[in-house]
């Protein structure tokens, strides 16, 4: 290996502390991919490190040549060994990118996590299903979510979700209600207080099933907006196959999650509430639905939902199911190749 194991928790204290040093996430991502391919050590060895191309120009890489030249990484060297004694105390292990068992789907994309924190049994070779969608969920998002996931019980799937409310929870809920592992990726350190704080009971019974919480970030940093925003890459990367339940008006962080479903070339399945919007149902938690689906007319242009959803529409399968859920035939699905 290139890295120490010391060396990588270094590494990615830099990358959980970027925003704070004033960097790039996906600079110092890049940076340390041309550091393996150049079987060269950033921290013992970067006066030997040439970019014949350089992709970024930007102030914050410049920050970052700097911030390695100038060693000034050595003021985290002491939480080295403070994350190490966190991670005996809170049970959570650790897999590097130059690990044998370092998921592969992870290390094919151009923005891979540099190292795992992780509790519970890890997810190795498996069938999985990433389930996203809005913080809001309805009373029939509860119901499309649990009814995809008693169809993939039947094809063995585990599921993966963010622990988030809305559809995160209820994917969670269905998995384990239909006896399937399930695991989450987190948008925040695993040492920190689990958010939202309700979801604590579930994130416990997510372990005690045979589960798996997994961060990128260092085990002591409480949730933001980049986090969650980063681990959507994730959670795709880890999947066979994308369900989008509900999404809001603008898309919000689950246009991330379809744009990475994209990018990555996975099966997305997206759903269209038209069945229930033509009996003169409606929620406010999948108006992006309908709008990505052109059942409703938004006059607001600048939607970033609606200025993508025709090249969504091209590669997304959807999934149209009404009110009585419980009575849909899975041969439906099987129609639209969902196996």
């Amino acid at each position: 290996m290139i890295y120490t194991d010391k060396e990588y928790i270094l590494l990615n204290l830099i990358y959980s502390n970027a925003k704070r040093e004033k960097l790039n996430y996906d600079e110092i991502i890049y940076l340390f991919k041309e550091s393996l391919d150049k079987g060269i050590n950033l921290f013992r060895e970067f006066e030997l490190l040439t970019l014949q191309s350089v992709k970024y120009n930007t102030k914050t890489f410049s920050n970052l040549l700097r911030f390695f030249k100038e060693k000034e990484h050595l003021k985290y060297k002491n939480d080295i060994s403070k994350i190490e004694k966190k991670c005996n105390k809170n049970n959570i292990k650790m897999m590097f990118f130059e690990n044998e068992n370092f998921p592969v789907n992870l290390k094919k994309i151009s923005n891979p996590p540099i190292m795992l924190y992780y509790k519970g049994e890890f997810p190795m070779i498996e069938k999985i299903l990433t389930i996203a969608g809005s913080r809001e969920i309805s009373k029939y998002g509860k119901k499309i979510v649990n009814k995809v996931i008693e169809l993939f019980s039947k094809e063995n799937y585990s599921i993966l979700s963010g622990l988030a409310s809305g559809i995160d929870t209820q994917a969670h809920l269905s998995a384990l209600k239909y006896g399937l592992r399930t695991f989450a990726i987190l948008g925040q350190g695993l040492s920190s207080r689990i958010y939202p704080i309700e979801n604590t009971g579930l994130a416990e019974k997510i372990l005690a099933n045979g589960g798996c919480l997994i961060s990128e970030i260092e085990p002591s940093k409480n949730p933001n907006r980049d986090y969650f925003l980063r681990r959507n890459r994730l959670q795709v990367a880890f999947a066979e196959r994308i369900f989008i339940g509900e999404i809001k008006e603008n898309g919000g962080g689950t246009l991330t999650t379809i744009n990475y479903a994209l990018e990555y070339n996975k099966k997305l399945y997206i759903w269209n509430p038209i069945l229930l919007y033509e009996k003169g149902e409606f929620e406010k938690s999948f108006l992006g639905n309908l709008i990505l689906f052109d059942e409703y007319s938004t006059e607001n242009k600048k939607n970033k939902l609606f200025k993508q959803k025709d090249c969504i529409k091209e590669k997304a399968v959807e999934i149209r199911l009404g009110i009585d859920f419980e009575s849909t035939n899975g041969n439906y699905f099987e129609q639209l190749k969902l196996f």
